[in-house]
């Protein structure tokens, strides 16, 4: 599963969520080219720590994400929400 959120800032990223976990990436060029790992993680806890939404226990993962970071306006705020 993935998507892709053009940000306020008019940075492009994408959201992976693949087998291994879960991949935050900054893309270039249009939202076309993926240029550089933002964030990513395998740790399940971790992302429930981050993502979950106790009031909507059910949500889909990549559901969660893209609510935890739809607020954000430019990928350093994203790095921020994530304390990198």
């Amino acid at each position: 599963m993935y998507c892709q959120i053009k940000l306020e800032s008019n940075e492009r990223i994408l959201i992976s969520i693949a087998q291994p976990g879960v991949k935050i990436l900054k893309l270039n060029f249009g939202g076309l080219i993926p240029t550089q790992t933002i964030w990513e993680s395998n740790d399940v806890p971790k992302m429930v720590k981050l993502f979950a939404d106790e009031n909507q226990p059910e949500k889909p993962l990549l559901d969660a994400i893209i609510a935890g970071l739809i607020d954000c306006k430019t990928i350093v705020e994203i790095k921020q929400k994530l304390n990198l």
